[in-house]
């Protein structure tokens, strides 16, 4: 297997990990997995509007402390998740790049060997359109947000205690 193939566990854990977010609470506008080139290993990139509401800090609290009470799964570590704000500069690209709509891919879809061609680079990640399970925009109320973010905490928190 050569560094730009996703292994059949990676896919299937970030299926159960985008599964568990959403249980949890956490609906992201992207999920996928990206190619650090720093560290020549596999990170789940999370896009969430959650990250300029609440901040990428409290994100990976509560991350870590779903972790720790094995809401998600146990092959994805907070330590592996990037995450990333969808006004960032990255997502822009990856939206230009892949479009805006994608939505949950099929596992068979998700591990096949990619033709370097198609790979996407920005800044230390490389990107395939065949390792993303969802990339979409999602508009919502400052309300909206925050009840939404009101939810995933209280869910994780409950949980963990």
């Amino acid at each position: 297997m050569d560094r730009y193939t996703l292994s059949p566990e990676h896919v299937t854990a970030g299926h159960e990990y985008l599964a568990s977010l959403r249980k949890l609470g956490l609906d992201p506008e992207g999920l996928m997995w990206a190619r650090d080139e720093t560290i020549d290993e596999f990170v789940l990139v999370l896009i969430t509007t959650h990250f300029d509401y609440a901040g990428p800090l409290e994100i990976y609290r509560l991350l870590t402390r779903a972790y720790n009470a094995s809401a998600t799964p146990s092959e994805i570590t907070p330590f592996i998740v990037r995450l990333h704000s969808p006004k960032q500069v990255i997502v822009t690209e990856l939206r230009k790049a892949y479009g805006w709509q994608i939505e949950i891919r099929p596992v068979h879809e998700m591990a096949k060997h990619i033709d370097l061609k198609v790979r996407l680079s920005a800044g230390d990640l490389s990107f395939m359109s065949e390792w993303i399970y969802v990339l979409r925009e999602t508009k919502m109320p400052p309300v909206e947000r925050s009840r939404r973010w009101k939810r995933f905490r209280d869910q994780v928190e409950r949980l963990a205690a």
